[in-house]
């Protein structure tokens, strides 16, 4: 839920912390936030995140590697986004089918680059 819990709401809940954020994105496992300040956060199933480990959490925590999105889109157990000085691409999470593009089906618990740009 992102408020820090698990409990089913039948109204809408504020999602914990003080982000302020622009888009939000919301995967089979996870979801993913992308802030005024382009930063990206997620919250759900570990290794999903981008945090760089497989622990998972209840409430919104910024992907590592300090990357600006331009913009993100979040696939079932997957995340990737376009970063918004380089406008290179950056992938993370479930790679079973070579989904992230790095050449190869290991899951990524951090953002990696996507192969073949500029």
């Amino acid at each position: 839920m992102g408020d820090g819990t698990t409990d089913r709401k039948s109204v809408p809940t504020p999602v914990s912390g003080d982000l302020l954020v622009n888009e939000i994105w919301v995967g089979a496992g996870h979801t993913c936030a992308r802030t005024v300040l382009a930063l990206a956060y997620c919250w759900g199933t570990g290794g999903l995140l981008g945090t760089g480990n497989n622990t998972g959490s209840l409430t919104p925590l910024p992907v590592s590697g300090g990357l600006v999105f331009a913009t993100l889109t979040v696939g079932a157990q997957h995340t990737c986004g376009r970063t918004d000085d380089t406008d290179e691409l950056y992938c993370w999470g479930e790679n079973t089918f070579g989904q992230l593009g790095d050449g190869t089906v290991i899951r990524r618990l951090a953002p990696v680059k996507v192969l073949g740009q500029g």
